[in-house]
């Protein structure tokens, strides 16, 4: 879930009045089958951990983590915080079988660390909820403290030793001929980029957004 999706579909719904957009919320395997038999126009997904085949790519924005914490005494003075130090608060935390979780799980081992999570959901907002009304604390993109923005009662703190980031980005069907919708979402996204709108809609934030290339690539996840 990219809150800067809403930003990019309103440019293309801008762009093509009375189009119907269907947005999905899908596992892997699905994202692949539905580029692969054209029911999908573009995915949207971590770069460097899709495991889609050979696919046009386009980077959007790389995403780093940051620490939802109460907005207590106990974190007032504090601008980051520490992965070793994090994995000693009480953590919501997204479910282990989810790509983000077990890229979580790997900073905190490379740090020496195996937190255990008292509260799991596949929802990121569930879990900020959580952080919200009680003690806990949970992982969130830093991008969050912006758009879509912090509930009451929360705070962000940049997570870093280390600062770890994964660029996000467009995926579409490779082929002589691109799917029209494709083409036209793509379009937009480039023109987002070019122009610093994508880096506006992120300011206040840790996020980069990029202004490269398309790439053709094989990942994996």
């Amino acid at each position: 879930m990219s809150p800067v999706l809403p930003f990019m579909l309103q440019g293309l719904r801008e762009k093509y009045p009375g189009l119907r957009v269907d947005v999905q919320f899908i596992g892997n395997e699905a994202m692949k089958l539905g580029l692969n038999n054209f029911a999908l126009d573009v995915a949207m997904t971590y770069l460097d951990k899709a495991d889609l085949g050979r696919k046009n790519t386009l980077p959007v924005y790389s995403e780093q983590l940051s620490l939802l914490v109460p907005d207590t005494a106990e974190f007032q003075n504090r601008k980051t915080i520490t992965w070793k130090e994090a994995a000693q608060y009480p953590l919501a935390m997204l479910r282990s079988s989810m790509h983000e979780r077990r890229f979580v799980d790997q900073v905190f081992a490379g740090v020496g660390c195996v937190p255990e999570a008292q509260i799991e959901s596949e929802s990121i907002l569930h879990l900020m909820f959580q952080v919200q009304f009680t003690e806990l604390c949970t992982i969130i993109p830093s991008h969050f403290a912006h758009a879509p923005g912090l509930h009451r009662g929360t705070r962000a703190l940049p997570l870093v030793d280390p600062i770890v980031s994964q660029e996000v980005g467009l995926f579409w069907t490779e082929g002589e001929i691109m799917l029209p919708m494709a083409g036209a979402f793509v379009s937009i996204v480039r023109k987002m980029n070019k122009s610093g709108e994508l880096r506006k809609r992120l300011e206040g934030d840790h996020a980069t957004v990029y202004d490269g290339p398309t790439r053709s690539r094989a990942t994996t996840i």
